[in-house]
């Protein structure tokens, strides 16, 4: 797979940072970073459905700042818990999307957790992920 110009590996630096050392990517507008592993997946002629919801969900939030705008996007996602909760929710119905086409499971009490844990700044209720989480995959 050719990736875009703006995705790159995680850099060394941001791996021990409690906010990139627990995911698979982060979007730093406007690169797309993604685990090494997660990366070199690919770009191999057949990538695992996972690496590429990775993707998606990070460009779903790239996309995002695009429309809004990189500053306002930022500042509303660490003032504001509830837009913070909702970017995230929109960026794994991405993921999801390509999980459940590809027949692979979604942990949604693992991400309900991180969501409403401090890896997001408490961003929700772990009961308003769960529910959430559970509703976008059955819409899925």
């Amino acid at each position: 797979m050719k990736l875009p110009r703006y995705v790159k590996t995680q850099p060394a630096l941001l791996r021990y940072l409690p906010t990139f050392k627990n995911s698979g990517g982060n979007n730093v507008f406007p690169f797309i970073f993604l685990r090494k592993d997660l990366y070199n997946d690919l770009l191999t002629d057949k990538p695992q459905p996972k690496s590429i919801a990775a993707l998606l969900h990070e460009e779903t939030h790239r996309q995002r700042q695009i429309s809004s705008g990189w500053f306002l996007w930022s500042l509303k996602y660490v003032l504001f818990p509830s837009f913070r909760f909702m970017e995230e929710l929109e960026a794994y119905k991405a993921t999801m999307s390509v999980l459940k086409k590809n027949k692979v499971p979604f942990d949604t009490e693992k991400v309900s957790k991180h969501l409403s844990g401090p890896l997001y700044l408490w961003s929700t209720s772990y009961a308003r992920a769960k529910l959430s989480l559970e509703k976008a995959w059955n819409e899925t």
